[in-house]
């Protein structure tokens, strides 16, 4: 989990993504920004929160800074994922981003009424998923660990 100073360690992400290209992409891109990233991907609703609660259990381990979650997966919905993250102790206060390819206004006042940081569509190419990934690098740099004056 990041400290005060973004610059020092890497951002810990976790990416709900069935799709493999996605997921290739992402990792390009985030290896194109100003602070370290280390995504780690799962395939299926059910393995992302078996993964969470497991990482939670364990108190050597660190829970991410932030999930990028996409709303249609093959084994459960995303908001289902979102729902649950949001009413267990201790997954509760992780931002989740939702990324997905849904640009349907439901989905997104569904998200954010479930607590969702934010919502984005996915980006349908790699510069796409490089301007998602400043985005993200402006976010954690700008806003949740800002430098004091």
């Amino acid at each position: 989990m990041m400290s005060q100073d973004p610059s020092s360690e890497s951002v810990d992400v976790l990416f709900v993504e069935d799709n493999p290209g996605d997921v290739r992409l992402a990792e390009e891109a985030f290896k194109e920004i100003e602070i370290s990233v280390d995504l780690e991907s799962v395939h299926r609703g059910q393995n992302a929160l078996e993964y969470l609660h497991e990482r939670y259990e364990r108190e050597d381990e660190s829970r991410p800074d932030v999930i990028l979650l996409d709303l249609h997966l093959p084994d459960m919905d995303g908001m289902e994922i979102l729902e649950e993250l949001k009413e267990t102790q201790g997954l509760e206060s992780i931002p989740v981003i939702v990324l997905t390819n849904s640009q349907d206004v439901n989905h997104m006042s569904k998200s954010l009424e479930k607590d969702a940081l934010a919502y984005f569509a996915k980006p349908f190419d790699p510069d796409g998923y490089d301007e998602l990934a400043h985005s993200l690098a402006s976010f954690f740099i700008d806003i949740a660990y800002p430098v004091e004056e």
